[in-house]
């Protein structure tokens, strides 16, 4: 199961907590568990579906991002990616 979310950090400075949101964390912007369990920043996710569009666009295979991270695409993959991206549109 994959678990996706925005990236918002939780950070303590001076006794207070704040949430820290770094400033190229965009509208499209996510951290996605890979197979292993790692978490794999994303800036743009439709760059990423763009890919699985071109690449991915059947059945199941593996993706594996320039860090080595790998994902097994198949159906329900896309279909979480496309959601992601069709709820903050």
């Amino acid at each position: 199961m994959y678990i996706i979310f925005k990236p918002i950090n939780l950070i303590s400075r001076n006794g207070h907590d704040w949430i820290d949101i770094p400033p190229q964390i965009g509208r499209y912007s996510f951290i996605i568990k890979d197979d292993h369990g790692a978490d794999v920043y994303f800036e743009d996710l439709r760059v990423l579906q763009k890919h699985l569009h071109e690449y991915h666009s059947s059945g199941s295979s593996i993706h594996e991002e320039p860090d080595g991270s790998r994902f097994t695409v198949n159906d329900s993959f896309r279909k979480k990616i496309a959601d992601l991206i069709r709820k903050v549109r």
